[in-house]
């Protein structure tokens, strides 16, 4: 979902709720299971069932500094695609090494054409940097760009900006990081947009030449088929729960659902576990612990249920989408 408002003089007068309502309605009847997007306000999309279900972190790199450890990144050969060459061959590759990650997500062409010509009708330059396995196959690929820092000691200095970085698994990603610390005549590298659990300060000998900051909220999601949305999951092992869940929109989402690590499906038995749809879409892909939302007073149950659900919820790696959109 984007580009969502309300024009500056039609503004409260109950015309956003209606939208939201209508959209979020006609959408699960054309077979939806779950909405998705990006918020401009923080404060708005949970009155809609809407929960932050995952987030992303900026990492800044002293180019300088930042040496791998030995052994941390596979040995790859380089190869450098055209902006042009790149939208063409890269979206193919991007399905082929996505991760499993939760909260990934496809890019359609469009994308791909529309995230390059932005830069490039701003006139910024657009390099794109691949890693090449054994069997000659790109497993990874680094798209940056650059800005000049006007230093009057050393004006040939400037900031890489990642504008993609996507592997195939973590020494892959590491190799292309790698590749951008040799990137000369700049100082820092920015990847904005990176999941919270990257593994790069601990690769490398210096741990702090790479500072995680300026955590944002990334995706949110709404659930807007309860059942059919937690029927599309796996869940870990551990003992089941009952979740009892409320839907002020899709009264029909209402109820108790016993959740295992054999499946899901609803039930008459009493809630163990109590939360709105927005909660339930916050946890949905392992990102946001039951047990904390209870400490913030927004979900109710006991800690030993609390437990239970964050033990059937809980994923290998925190939830990112990495797609901006």
């Amino acid at each position: 979902v984007s580009s969502v408002g309300v024009r500056a003089d039609r503004r409260r007068r109950v015309y956003l709720r209606a939208l939201m309502e209508h959209q979020l309605t006609t959408t699960r009847q054309r077979g939806a299971v779950v909405a998705a997007l990006r918020a401009t306000e923080a404060s708005i999309y949970s009155r809609f069932g809407y929960g932050v279900a995952s987030s992303y972190a900026t990492v800044t790199v002293n180019r300088r500094r930042a040496v791998l450890r030995e052994g941390a990144a596979a040995s790859r050969s380089l190869r450098m695609l055209a902006p042009t060459a790149a939208v063409e061959e890269l979206p193919a590759v991007y399905e082929r090494i996505r991760s499993a990650r939760p909260g990934t997500i496809e890019r359609p062409a469009w994308w791909w054409a529309s995230q390059t010509e932005r830069h490039l009708q701003r006139d910024q330059p657009v390099w794109v940097l691949c890693t090449v396995d054994d069997h000659g196959e790109i497993d990874g690929f680094l798209i940056y760009t650059s800005s000049e820092r006007d230093h009057w000691d050393d004006p040939n200095r400037a900031v890489i900006r990642v504008l993609d970085l996507t592997a195939i698994d973590e020494t892959v990603e590491l190799a292309l990081w790698n590749a951008a610390f040799g990137l000369d005549l700049s100082e820092w590298i920015v990847a904005p947009q990176r999941p919270l659990d990257t593994v790069l300060p601990l690769a490398l000998t210096d741990p702090r030449a790479a500072v995680v900051s300026s955590v944002e909220d990334e995706t949110w999601l709404r659930l807007l088929d309860v059942s059919a949305a937690l029927s599309a999951r796996s869940f870990a092992s551990g003992d089941p729960v009952v979740l009892g869940v409320t839907d002020a929109i899709m009264p029909d989402n209402s109820g108790s659902y016993l959740v295992s690590q054999d499946g899901v499906e609803r039930t008459d038995t009493e809630p163990e576990l109590y939360c709105g749809v927005g909660e339930l879409g916050a946890a949905y892909l392992g990102g946001t612990r039951f047990a904390a939302l209870a400490a913030a007073g927004r979900v109710g149950g006991e800690a030993e249920a609390l437990a239970r659900a964050d033990r059937l919820f809980r994923t290998p790696q925190l939830p990112w989408s990495g797609t901006y959109y």
